[in-house]
């Protein structure tokens, strides 16, 4: 039972996740930032979950447990959480630093002439 909810709840925070990545970053839709950035944050959390607990069973387990509990996909659908939630965080700290950066380019160039 856990297992279907563990699989269901990973695959919904991967499709989220990376739809609204691709309408963020591509189709530059800026809406839906904050719930994403939550979403991702979640999915750090999740992802770790996932790769500490079927880590574990991995290094641990009998051949019977681990084909039991699928903890080698179980496994890999953390690492896919993880690197989202990172990927997505990274990208919105980097691309506010450049707004940033660029913002205070464009006013000391208004400003000296």
């Amino acid at each position: 039972m856990y297992l279907i909810i563990d699989i269901l709840l990973s695959l919904l925070l991967i499709g989220f996740t990376s739809v609204e990545m691709i309408r963020i970053y591509v189709l530059k839709k800026d809406k839906n930032v904050p719930l994403v950035s939550l979403a991702s944050m979640i999915s750090i959390g999740f992802g770790l979950y996932l790769i500490i607990k079927n880590g574990l069973v991995i290094d641990y387990g009998t051949q019977a447990e681990i084909s039991a509990s699928w903890a080698g996909p179980m496994w890999l659908l953390g690492v896919v959480c993880l690197f989202l939630g990172v990927i997505f965080l990274l990208g919105s700290i980097l691309k506010h630093i450049f707004e940033k950066l660029k913002h205070t380019f464009t006013k000391k160039t208004t400003e000296t002439t």
